[in-house]
């Protein structure tokens, strides 16, 4: 790619050649703005966005990770170090962390870095979503609608991040990040040989390529490669990488093949270079089926107990969160009590756990001691979800919902502190799956 530099003095105009970052498609440079990566501890994420351009990379840390590969990145952060947090224990939260990037993405300047790698990007995703639930007015939103709906405060931390690293990548090549895996969990219970990238799958939507990483052993020598295997096939793989013929609307085939054995950048540019055969993949280029070993089934074991204490580390911020939402409820109590006469007049007669309300206060209240109001709370809260969710079959819905907890016959009262915490959420859940099988996912 050719540019004219010109003088102060006007008078002296040179032609320097400069290699396009990633190559060249129909004659033009190829853009990658979002390169993200994810796998197993050990395969290759850190490495792989470290050396995309290293020299010209702006390395931003949140595990000091890299630390130890004494690469000569242009700038080089461990973003704890960089966060001045206000918290009492000295560990910055995620919404600091999500704070100190934003505010990065408007001092870096055009042209100063090819490369802005973030590794990992998960407490920044988090620390946006506690700031946009935070501020809904900035949205046009209610602090009600976000409560009501978590798909709709995910829409706009993806329209903010989405629009923010797009910032970022007209003053960059490349914006590449990892994510950390996470099991799959089923049915309340993990599901064996399968992963995903944690998160809500913001940064992976965003994405131009997505990889999923793996270095595995080889089981005839002991030995595992140097460089990872990179995975673009789904369901958690994506790529918009293609050669499209503009002048033959037909003739469209893919840049890169569903996997990359030893997957570096130059790998990729060589793929720009010259794309795979697809009629004529060869094995390493498909991906392969792979077994479980003990050991890898041991590994699992252990993502599975990670898996489960961040469950209970969830389950602790939402009983806290209850408290909070009891709060808001108790001023909104006027408002809420117009919407349970509502919601009985649709159902044309009063719901069947209604007299058993005092010992819903009496079950609750030893779990919520400084929240009054509890039991009326929750009971304006099932309400509402039900209305929302089912209609004028309101009554029915709850008492199956019920029912389905508790056995045939079970009243509210009858539901232990769990399931009443449960039966909320399931509701909660139901209603945002509804809402984002609604919304076009908008990629």
């Amino acid at each position: 790619m050719s540019t004219t530099e010109v003088a102060r003095d006007g008078s002296k105009v040179s032609t320097i050649e400069r290699k396009p970052f990633w190559g060249l498609v129909n004659g033009r440079p190829l853009r990658i703005r979002r390169i993200g990566c994810t796998g197993g501890f050990g395969d290759g994420k850190s490495l792989f966005v470290d050396r995309i351009d290293t020299r010209n990379t702006f390395k931003i840390d949140l595990e000091a990770s890299s630390d130890t590969f004494n690469l000569p990145f242009k700038k080089y952060v461990c973003l704890y170090d960089e966060v001045k947090t206000v918290n009492s224990s000295g560990i910055p939260t995620a919404l600091e962390c999500f704070l100190w990037f934003d505010d990065m993405l408007e001092k870096v300047k055009p042209g100063e870095y090819t490369v802005v790698a973030v590794d990992p990007i998960n407490e920044i995703q988090s620390g946006c979503y506690d700031w946009v639930y935070s501020n809904p007015g900035k949205f046009g939103r209610t602090q009600g609608q976000y409560d009501k709906m978590t798909a709709m405060v995910w829409g706009d931390v993806k329209t903010y991040l989405d629009m923010r690293i797009g910032m970022l990548t007209n003053k960059i090549e490349t914006f590449a990040y990892t994510v950390h895996m996470g099991q799959v969990w089923k049915d309340g219970k993990p599901v064996e040989g399968k992963m995903k990238a944690k998160g809500s799958d913001v940064f992976r939507k965003m994405a131009d390529v997505f990889f999923v990483l793996s270095r595995p052993v080889n089981p005839a020598t002991g030995v595992q490669p140097d460089k990872p295997i990179g995975i673009i096939a789904p369901p958690i793989g994506k790529c918009r990488l293609v050669h499209a013929n503009p002048d033959d609307c037909d003739e469209a085939y893919p840049i890169l093949p569903p996997v990359i054995k030893d997957l570096t950048a130059n790998a990729i540019r060589r793929y720009i270079l010259k794309p795979p055969d697809y009629k004529n993949l060869s094995p390493d280029q498909l991906v392969p089926h792979y077994e479980l070993t003990d050991d890898d089934k041991l590994q699992m074991q252990l993502r599975i107990a990670e898996a489960q204490e961040e469950s209970e580390r969830l389950r602790n911020e939402r009983l806290a969160n209850v408290a909070d939402a009891a709060a808001r409820n108790k001023a909104m109590k006027s408002e809420q009590a117009a919407k349970e006469s509502a919601v009985r007049a649709e159902v044309n007669e009063e719901p069947p756990f209604k007299k058993d309300l005092p010992s819903v206060k009496d079950a609750v209240q030893p779990a919520t001691k400084a929240v009054d109001g509890t039991a009326d709370d929750i009971l304006a809260t099932i309400l509402e979800q039900g209305r929302d969710l089912w209609g004028d079959q309101v009554k029915a819905g709850l008492v199956k919902a019920i029912e389905k907890r508790g056995g045939p016959g079970t009243k509210l009262a009858d539901l232990t502190l769990p399931q009443l915490e449960e039966l909320t959420g399931a509701l909660w859940n139901a209603l945002t799956k509804r809402d984002m099988a609604n919304t076009p996912e908008g990629e």
